[in-house]
């Protein structure tokens, strides 16, 4: 499965709503880089995503800090998926 960094956003909780699948994460750093961040986060099973938004007080106000817990927001048209071979 592949997704573009821009296409995940932080969710408030676990329940999907609509198309939205909510993975939860692990923050392991986040990375301002003028008007936008890169928070790196590690899933359950050890893989790491990166997510990319901008630095708008309402998305900042809701971003843990590292360690901390997220739920990640994907909705299911962003998703493509790839062959394993």
């Amino acid at each position: 499965m592949v997704v573009r960094p821009e296409k995940l956003r932080l969710v408030a909780d676990a329940q999907p709503a609509g198309s939205v699948n909510v993975i939860p994460a692990t923050v392991g750093d986040v990375i301002y880089q003028g008007d936008s961040f890169a928070c790196y986060a590690t899933l359950r099973d050890g893989r790491q995503v990166t997510l990319r938004d901008y630095c708008r007080s309402d998305v900042l106000a809701r971003l843990p800090g590292p360690g901390e817990p997220v739920n990640l927001g994907i909705d299911a048209e962003d998703v493509v998926l790839v062959a394993a071979d």
